[in-house]
């Protein structure tokens, strides 16, 4: 089980980190609805919490998975965002 959440939190970080996705994104129109494919899509808590959601159907570890998220941008993200080449 362990494993598998790992695993989500890697596809989430990916997909939400992903520049040509960002770049996508950017190029759609100012709607409702691409505001909230936007926001999902780029979110990395969002994004965990309905991966996990959807892959387990158990609220508890879609919660945990967003409540890591959160610690990770809340301690690395930083310093992921301060590194640019």
């Amino acid at each position: 089980m362990e494993l598998i959440l790992f695993k989500i939190f890697i596809i989430s970080w990916f997909i939400s980190r992903f520049e040509p996705i960002h770049m996508a994104l950017e190029a759609l129109p100012n709607k409702l609805v691409y505001n909230l494919i936007r926001l999902i899509l780029t979110c990395l808590k969002c994004l965990a919490f309905w991966i996990t959601l959807s892959y387990t159907a158990d609220i508890f570890l879609a919660s945990l998975m967003a409540f890591v998220g959160f610690w990770y941008d809340k301690i690395i993200g930083r310093i992921e965002n301060k590194v640019r080449l």
